[in-house]
């Protein structure tokens, strides 16, 4: 039986974001990978995840593509913007 997709918003990708940056490696895997959270459409979690940090969701003839921005900005860059971008969105206390 196959779920019912739900809708992969910015808040649940902060919640999960604020685990994965406690990890060594936060580049390492997906923030939300298929196989732990199938409810949630791959091509979404990527859209959001890349608007977050300040790329474009389309990519290569206006289609979403499922790149994640750690393989486009570098490791570095990608979670300096991901802390810029926790920090502008006020998720820090």
């Amino acid at each position: 039986m196959i779920k019912e997709r739900k809708e992969y918003t910015k808040q649940i990708h902060v919640e999960k974001l604020l685990e994965l940056l406690n990890t060594r490696n936060p580049c390492k895997r997906c923030v939300a990978p298929l196989r732990h959270y199938p409810e949630f459409s791959s091509l979404d979690k990527c859209s959001v995840c890349r608007k977050f940090v300040g790329l474009s969701s389309k990519f290569w003839y206006n289609k979403p593509t499922p790149i994640c921005p750690c393989l486009i900005l570098g490791q570095a860059e990608a979670i300096k913007r991901t802390h810029l971008a926790l920090e502008e969105g006020g998720y820090y206390e």
